[in-house]
């Protein structure tokens, strides 16, 4: 709540994670989780949320704000980097690419590597982190929410 960090990379079911976040960050009009300003997904997909876990949203978020509605299909303005590995037998590249169509910013980035399953950490692949988090850097700080 304190805007205590600036991004989040999620792996797999973690990037499903973080996506359920960044969708939150949304419907809250930034309120949750202050400070965000971009995602990592890696081997990236979505996929419905179990009920329960949008009951507990509701249940959590509307003490704060009687309105909150937790859409789904809400397209993410945060920016987004989206790695996805070619012979991925878990998380197919168009899982990823359809996750990817999720975000409409200014900076979408999209790299793929040719691996399955997992972070890639070659050089060429980190390369591809920094430049995402340098570019999230030369944008203007976010205005704080009142």
């Amino acid at each position: 709540n304190d805007g205590g960090f600036v991004g989040i990379l999620g792996f797999s079911q973690g990037s499903r994670f973080a996506h359920i976040i960044s969708i939150l960050h949304s419907v809250t009009n930034g309120d949750a989780f202050r400070g965000l300003r971009g995602i990592v997904h890696v081997s990236g997909y979505n996929s419905p949320i179990p009920q329960n876990f949008m009951t507990y949203l509701k249940d959590h978020w509307s003490q704060y704000n009687n309105n909150f509605h937790f859409d789904e299909s809400i397209i993410i303005s945060l920016p987004s980097l989206h790695v996805m590995g070619s012979t991925d037998k878990l998380v197919s590249i168009l899982e990823s690419k359809a996750l990817s169509e999720l975000y409409n910013t200014p900076i979408p980035l999209i790299h793929n590597h040719p691996g399955g399953h997992h972070v890639p950490v070659k050089a060429r692949d980190i390369e591809h982190y920094l430049i995402f988090w340098r570019k999230l850097q030369s944008i203007d700080e976010p205005a704080e929410t009142c």
